[in-house]
This record gives structure tokens, sequence and C-alpha cells, in this order.
């Protein structure tokens, strides 16, 4: 496959990990396609993996509660999801035992928590869509 040219600013600690990488790698760029693939690999992983790990209602729960949040800290969706049992009973909106699924969140690993976000992501880039489609896209 052909390589296009590409231009990113990163912050300092990346740029010191990534010249680490460079030493046993054959460069900057053969270090950055890696990590990208791998990284790219692991998440998709995790995000096709966490739609057998959960109910279909303890996921629309999960992206009702995560509409419009800055997921910026993925560790932190649990909490998010938390307050949407607590004050908007989203928990009986949809059917479930909501401390379960909190503590199912909690209990992710940090990959799949990255998976869950992607999710998330991909479901509300889609949100004009059928919630099945949605979903279909948001795991796939």
């Amino acid at each position: 496959m052909p390589k296009q040219p590409l231009s990113v600013r990163l912050p300092e600690d990346l740029i010191a990990r990534l010249e680490q990488s460079a030493e046993v790698y054959e460069g900057r760029n053969d270090a950055i396609e890696r990590a990208l693939y791998r990284y790219f690999r692991l998440v998709d992983d995790a995000r096709r993996s966490l739609r057998e790990r959960f109910s279909a209602s303890e996921i629309c729960a999960v992206m009702d509660a995560c509409n419009g949040m800055m997921l910026d800290r993925p560790h932190l969706i649990w909490a998010e999801v938390a307050d949407a049992i607590r004050f908007n009973h989203l928990d009986s909106k949809w059917e479930i035992d909501g401390q379960v699924l909190v503590n199912k969140i909690r209990e992710l690993s940090d990959v799949d928590l990255y998976g869950l976000e992607e999710a998330i992501r991909r479901f509300w880039a889609h949100a004009e869509e059928p919630t099945e489609e949605a979903l279909r896209i948001a795991f796939e």
C-alpha cells in the first residue's frame, strides 16, 4: 500500500516515547505505523467484544447516559452512567440493574474502555440512523 506524508503535532512526552520506539524499529515512521496498527487492532477487538459482554438494554443505557458527554476521559464513563441512573432513572427506563451495569463498566480494562469510548462516538456519529443500525455501526 502506498504511503502518504502526514504532519502531526505531538506533546513532548509522546515525542520522547516515539524516539525510544524509533531506536528499536526502523525510525520514527515505522514506530508510528506499528503503534497505530496495534492501537487500532486492540481497540477494534475490544469494541467488538463488548457487544457480547453487555445486554442490548445495558448498551442502550450506556449510549443514552453518554449522550453529549465529553469523552476525553473514558475511565469516567461509569460515573456518567451512575449519575444518569441516579438522577434520570435510566435503570428503570431500560429495565436493567443499574448497579450491575456500573460495576461491569468499572471492571473494564483500559483497552476495553477505549473500545467503549469508540463505540459511543460511533453510535452518536450515526444518531440519525435507526437505533439498531447505529448500534451495528458502533460495534462492527
